[in-house]
């Protein structure tokens, strides 16, 4: 009586503990040592990172791979069928860490990133919790470059005596939102040119309206500045040659429609990379010589003439920039090829696992 005493209950632990792990959908159906067997032999690389994890850490039941990737995924025949991880998904257990995440400018890659791992809605949602602060720094940028060109109240020692209001004049807001339409425009075509499916058709939508509402900012601006910054067409006054500046832009800006009606949003993106280009070459050779052009009092601005350091500090600058770039320039190459080395690595034991 006592052995079938403890027999029954040993026997009906087994059969709940064997039934669970029968259910289609439940975590213990694939349980992380299960996956570490496979995916080390196919992804040795992931199962490292994922070992240096506090994921790695403790009951690997109750953080296992389901959790985050699903319990569809079992074999080398099905491996597409593995989720990729949303925010979503890690703020269930970490929420402070995703909302910081959500307003860093971060986030903004994560839609295109999982673009067909999650529903439009989704991935719409998650591209508007970075969008409002990158477009507010745009909005900023904007106004600062149209006091640039504005002027503003410096004195004799060419400190600002202005007030914060006073920067916020119509020609400054009217090139801050200028900005904000031109960076819209031109992120539009980049995320059309690295999506497909509905969420590229869902953007293809919107590049249209930007670019409509970036040339009617556009003329705007130039009408304003033809009209209340005369200062800034002497340049080109002086130097005929000079015009074919706003000739490749007006001709780039114009291209980018004809692009994007024929499908072809990297030649668009190009067009609109030629047009940033020559907005901010026409922007540099208009206020040339200013740096920072004062008002009214037009002898107190900044100039490349009495803002430049001196001969000798000039001469150590440059030694030390023709040392450093190289420098520079071979770490961020290195880091490229280390990372699209590392990319194709992956590719490839994705493309060994399926097979």
């Amino acid at each position: 009586m006592k052995a079938l005493a403890i027999l029954v209950p040993l026997a009906l632990v087994v059969v709940i503990a064997v039934s669970v792990a029968t259910v289609p959908g439940t975590v213990a159906q694939v349980e992380p040592p299960t996956c570490v067997v496979c995916h080390e032999k196919v992804n040795p690389g992931i199962v490292k990172q994922w070992r240096m994890s506090k994921h790695a850490e403790g009951d690997l039941a109750s953080v296992g791979c389901a959790m985050c990737h699903g319990t569809a995924h079992q074999n080398n025949d099905d491996s597409d069928k593995a989720k990729m991880p949303s925010p979503a998904v890690c703020g269930k257990c970490h929420e402070e860490k995703v909302k910081q995440f959500a307003n860093g400018k971060h986030a903004l890659a994560v839609p295109v990133h999982l673009a067909g791992e999650q529903s439009l809605e989704e991935t719409l949602s998650l591209a508007a919790l970075g969008l409002h602060p990158l477009l507010f720094t745009l909005l900023l940028i904007g106004v600062a470059l149209g006091n640039i060109a504005w002027g503003i109240p410096l004195d004799a020692d060419h400190e600002f005596a202005g007030t914060f209001m006073g920067l916020l004049h119509p020609y400054a807001l009217l090139v801050g939102v200028t900005t904000v339409a031109l960076f819209m425009m031109h992120g539009a075509i980049y995320l059309a040119m690295k999506t497909e499916g509905e969420l590229q058709a869902q953007i293809r939508s919107w590049i249209n309206k930007t670019i409509i509402a970036f040339i009617i900012c556009y003329v705007a601006t130039t009408a304003a500045t033809l009209l209340y910054i005369p200062h800034m067409l002497a340049p080109f006054r002086a130097y005929p040659v000079l015009l074919v500046l706003p000739v490749l832009n007006l001709l780039a800006i114009a291209n980018i429609p004809r692009e994007v009606h024929h499908g072809r949003d990297f030649r668009a993106f190009l067009s609109s990379c030629a047009a940033l280009a020559a907005l901010l070459a026409l922007f540099g050779v208009g206020i040339y010589p200013n740096l920072i052009l004062s008002q009214p009092a037009v002898a107190n601005s900044l100039t490349i003439y009495n803002a430049a350091s001196s001969p000798k500090t000039l001469q150590i600058m440059l030694i030390v920039a023709l040392l450093g770039m190289p420098l520079v320039i071979a770490y961020t190459i290195s880091i490229y090829t280390i990372d699209w080395a590392e990319g194709e690595s992956v590719e490839l034991e994705d493309v060994d696992a399926k097979n």
